[in-house]
């Protein structure tokens, strides 16, 4: 197997972005830095009013990739891939830079949005792909047997090979996690017990699940929802119509500096998410010592797997939903176990890079 000299990370911008995506490319960037592996950076676009500039970095990028035709260190990229004119842009880089199958990697972000056409465009596009690579298979919640054991998923895609990583490590997750391998045992113990969601508000995060799980709760619970998002008036109107209003509280868009303060006010958090990859949220959820329950994701139960600080509904109902939140109000907390797994799969590599 080759030894790659450095790693080249293809993505959109990670400081211009206030979504998910931006915050696992800074893990991705962070995790590389922890094992040494020089890393370039190349963006194919950035945050700009005017959509023309959004592309400006990937002029800049291209030409880099030119300059890979006289690089005489083994290389390996890294693309993360975010939107649908992602596959545009890697097959640009590729063909500049003339790489092959051997040293091209792909990490996916929400790819649910893949599956679902909802154009003409779009459905020529997919096809398109598909025609390319016959057994391309765009990972989703309802696709277990996609998700390997060894938490990558190896995939051929205009020739190269597609990885999803379980759960890249910010530095900073890093630090938390091991601070809680020592951690207390404890139970709620408050009359009022706080849920929270926090998500970009649009229908593949199934907040709506969330808010209709509050009706068969005792009023005891209350629920804070953070974030902003399409879906937002429709939310809005759920909670008036099921007279919720006075149990259900919207904070919207909150700043990395702001969650530490949001965890401190929640007793558990949720995730309802049905397309996630990752989910860095849920992994700040256990970072900042919140238990958290979800919906059966099969992503989700692979990553994070059952333990006294993680708990999942039977099935992707409300019923099962609030009963999987009733039960575990009443459970006792540990996050060590947790904290211990996530921690050894920080040490699995993506690419065999040369340790320095």
């Amino acid at each position: 197997m080759t030894k790659y000299s450095f790693v080249i990370l293809t993505c959109s911008s990670p400081w211009h972005g206030r979504g998910g995506a931006s915050r696992v490319i800074s893990s991705y960037i962070d995790f590389y830095t922890r094992k040494k592996v020089p890393l370039k950076i190349c963006l194919f676009h950035f945050m700009h009013k005017y959509r023309l500039f959004r592309v400006l970095p990937s002029l800049k990028s291209l030409f880099y990739a030119l300059t890979l035709l006289f690089c005489r260190q083994p290389y390996a990229i890294h693309h993360h891939h975010t939107s649908l004119y992602d596959l545009g842009f890697l097959f640009l880089f590729k063909l500049f830079s003339f790489s092959g199958r051997d040293r091209i990697a792909i990490t996916l972000h929400n790819p649910k949005h893949f599956v679902e056409s909802s154009s003409l465009f779009r459905t020529f596009h997919f096809s398109l792909v598909r025609f390319c690579a016959k057994h391309l298979h765009f990972l989703n919640s309802q696709d277990q047997s996609t998700f390997t054991r060894n938490h990558f998923l190896c995939l051929p895609i205009f020739d190269c090979v597609s990885v999803v990583s379980s759960n890249p490590l910010s530095n900073r997750s890093l630090i938390e996690l091991r601070l809680l391998l020592d951690s207390d045992t404890y139970c709620l113990t408050d009359a009022d017990i706080y849920l929270g969601v926090m998500a970009v508000l649009r229908p593949g995060k199934r907040i709506d699940l969330c808010i209709k799980a509050l009706v068969q709760l005792p009023p005891t619970f209350k629920l804070l929802i953070a974030g902003e998002g399409s879906d937002m008036q429709i939310l809005i109107k759920l909670v008036q119509s099921l007279n919720l209003s006075d149990r259900v509280q919207f904070l919207g868009w909150l700043d990395d500096d702001q969650k530490p303060c949001f965890f401190s006010q929640v007793d558990l958090f949720l995730n309802a998410s049905q397309f996630d990859t990752q989910s860095l949220v849920f992994l700040e959820s256990l970072t900042h010592s919140t238990p958290v329950i979800s919906v059966p994701n099969p992503i989700f139960l692979e990553i994070y797997p059952p333990s006294p600080c993680i708990y999942y509904s039977s099935a992707f109902t409300v019923e099962a939903f609030s009963k999987a939140v009733q039960s575990a109000a009443h459970s006792v907390f540990s996050f060590s176990q947790t904290a211990n797994t996530l921690l050894e799969r920080d040490s699995v590599k993506v690419f065999p890079f040369p340790c320095r």
